[in-house]
């Protein structure tokens, strides 16, 4: 198992206006067309670029969520429990959804996530609650090396982040070095980049990945990214998790 341990927050405002674990907010819900995720499910939102979301462990249940808990990409990957309230459509019981992209205002939810909270797939749009919780995943982080990478842009995702669900920062290490070299956040997306990254990476070098989780808490996957990554498409399995 990597190590894990404590440091300060690298976005403590960020992070405190996505919202602490537990708070239950009112706010409104609406899906898209009844093959909304069948579109979804490839196109992975801001969040998950190419990613099937209709695939473990996202397994369709995913949403577009507010921009304010969006924040420019930093909820990428948070989930939330959302229950519908004061409709005649709404079921009881709640679904746990990933966030995969800003909606602007309020929730926009897969038609798998949809069909857990209204009786009616035809119903336009509910009142909700809806809070952050910790993201159920099993195993390990992966890691997509984005395809054409390579040592004059090296850009990856992290997959399957437990817990707190979303990434405040990324570092990259080639085998055998002793120090690190921070990733920046590819606009407002899941992605993460370095540009030029020559001194960084190297062909036939396995990399390891250090996560900064949303509370500031570190895991290290070590030498997680293998020798043949040149060209990326590949994903890469960790046994480390928050």
């Amino acid at each position: 198992m990597a190590p894990v341990f404590n440091v300060t927050p690298l976005l403590p405002f960020g992070i405190l206006m996505i919202g602490a674990l537990g708070l239950l907010a009112p706010a409104s819900a609406a899906t898209y067309s009844a093959n909304y995720n069948d579109a979804l499910s490839y196109y992975g939102g801001q969040c998950f670029s190419g990613i099937f979301l209709s695939d473990t462990p996202y397994n369709g249940l995913v949403a577009k969520i507010p921009s304010n808990k969006f924040q420019r990409g930093l909820g990428c990957g948070t989930c939330y429990e959302i229950r519908c309230t004061n409709h005649e459509s709404c079921r009881n019981g709640g679904v746990n959804v990933t966030a995969i992209d800003d909606a602007g205002n309020g929730f926009l939810l897969s038609s798998e996530a949809w069909d857990k909270i209204v009786k009616e797939r035809s119903t336009q749009k509910v009142d909700v609650t809806a809070r952050r919780v910790n993201c159920a995943r099993s195993g390990g982080m992966a890691v997509l090396v984005m395809s054409g990478s390579d040592p004059s842009w090296f850009w990856i995702q992290i997959l399957n982040v437990a817990n707190c669900g979303g990434v405040a920062g990324v570092e990259v290490a080639r085998d055998g070095a002793t120090s690190w070299t921070k990733m920046s956040r590819m606009y407002d997306t899941g992605q993460w980049e370095l540009k030029p990254a020559t001194a960084v990476v190297a062909p036939g070098k396995k990399i390891s990945v250090r996560v900064t989780g949303l509370g500031g808490r570190k895991v290290e996957l070590k030498n997680v990214i293998g020798a043949d990554w040149l060209g990326g498409g590949q994903t890469y399995t960790s046994n480390a998790n928050f």
